[in-house]
């Protein structure tokens, strides 16, 4: 868009830019970008690089969040302040948040998500603890695992749901590509420095009384088996975040492979608003270069809408490079299937909303007594979905068990709708939105 004689605005909520994977640590930091990327280094240098040299050709609000959309205007809060910002194009590239799927002991200090965690190591050079436990069904697991590792981390074990015979049917189509190939060779090192990996696991509970000492799960042939640690890190892959797109009236729709809702759009970014775009992880769950090639296809399309010269070479080249790594992240997909069978056995006493502390229980309760299965209905009966969050970490598993208690679909249990704003700001502010 800059080769193009446009001066964009770049709203981002991290401190620098690089986004979640490529991340930047802070400048006082002198940390190589091996130790902090691993096997991406040669491509955060080369994606910090390309920023570094148009940054004076854009307009950069760095450490702004977006708390809101209405009509063509972004509601923006920068920590002090909140602000608006009027727009004739947008590019939504708004990424995923973790899913998780609730246990005792979830609630915990020293349990955290994936993602969590991720930012905690690239930005600040801090463990989670001194002995960690790595817990889900996620390729991010093993791969954030070896960053800790290599940041010279206790990793205490990693326990995956995914079975042994999932991966081996997924491997011949994950080989075909580098990142594949990168993933065995890196557990590979895992596995040599003696780090304990256990498939097809069941977690039980995490137990402790103020903080983390130790999880509890059955091995693959059904024995109990209990590790001290003093921190967990856990995932189930990501969803979509799409808030900010329902906000402004984008068309979504369910996407019935990966089990989640995404922004309706034609392919090259363009949603069901004229004026809206869309890219990344925000998208569709594809990792960072499906990302970077998809924001690319929503410049482009941007740039064709508004009767512009477009700089984008070989774009036929690019779709297909795209094609190409859906099928790597459909063989993901095999390899880390999402255990549904464990949100069935969640405990009635088990939290699910730890923003309102509402319980599996009295969400099931909710739904059997009003007779109603649709998530804004049991929202409006029990409060979950309700809090700080915004449903980002208990909507999936809130709606998983609506489908499983109704025998229904998750299309037909919908999703939490956005509100504003998406994310929370402080109580003097809100009279912006009048």
């Amino acid at each position: 868009m800059v080769r193009s004689g446009i001066r964009p605005t770049l709203v981002d909520e991290a401190a620098e830019s690089g986004g979640q994977i490529f991340r930047r640590q802070p400048k006082e930091f002198k940390r190589s970008p091996q130790v902090v990327y691993g096997f991406d280094a040669k491509s955060a240098i080369e994606e910090h690089r390309k920023f570094d040299e148009i940054a004076e050709k854009i307009d950069t609000r760095l450490g702004t969040m977006v708390c809101g959309i209405e009509n063509q205007r972004l509601y923006l809060f920068n920590g002090a302040e909140v602000d608006f910002l009027d727009f004739d194009r947008l590019i939504l590239a708004t990424g995923a948040f973790d899913t998780v799927i609730p246990l005792p002991g979830w609630t915990l200090p020293g349990v955290f998500t994936l993602g969590g965690a991720q930012v905690s190591l690239k930005t600040q050079g801090c463990a989670v603890g001194k002995r960690i436990v790595f817990l889900g069904a996620s390729p991010l697991l093993p791969y954030t695992a070896f960053q800790y590792c290599m940041a010279g981390a206790e990793v205490g074990g990693i326990l995956e749901t995914t079975s042994l015979s999932s991966k081996l049917a997924a491997l011949p189509e994950m080989l075909k590509h580098s990142k594949g190939r990168k993933g065995v060779s890196m557990m590979a090192k895992l596995v040599l420095k003696g780090i304990p990996l256990r498939l097809g696991v069941k977690p039980l509970r995490i137990e402790g009384n103020k903080s983390v000492k130790s999880i509890v799960f059955l091995d693959s042939r059904g024995r109990e088996n209990c590790w001290d640690c003093d921190a967990v890190i856990m995932g189930y892959g990501f969803k979509s975040e799409n808030q900010l797109a329902d906000l402004a009236g984008c068309r979504l729709y369910f996407e019935a492979q990966t089990n989640e809702w995404r922004v309706e759009n034609d392919g090259e970014g363009r949603t069901t608003l004229p004026y809206v775009y869309v890219a990344g992880d925000g998208n569709g769950v594809k990792g960072w270069e499906s990302a970077r090639i998809e924001g690319e296809l929503a410049a482009n399309s941007l740039l064709k809408d508004l009767n512009l010269v477009s700089n984008m070479s070989e774009e036929i080249g690019v779709k297909n490079k795209l094609k190409k790594l859906s099928f790597f992240r459909k063989a993901l997909d095999r390899a880390f299937p999402y255990p549904h069978h464990l949100v069935a056995e969640i405990e009635d006493s088990t939290i699910v909303c730890r923003c309102e502390l509402i319980s599996a229980g009295e969400i099931r309760q909710a739904s059997k007594v009003s007779g109603e299965f649709e998530i804004n209905r049991i929202k409006s009966f029990c409060r979950v979905g309700m809090g700080r969050c915004q449903g980002r970490i208990c909507g999936s598993t809130t709606a998983e068990i609506l489908r499983l208690l109704q025998g229904t679909s998750l299309e037909a249990v919908g999703h939490f709708r956005a509100q504003s704003p998406v994310k929370p700001i402080p109580t003097q502010n809100f009279c912006i939105f009048e």
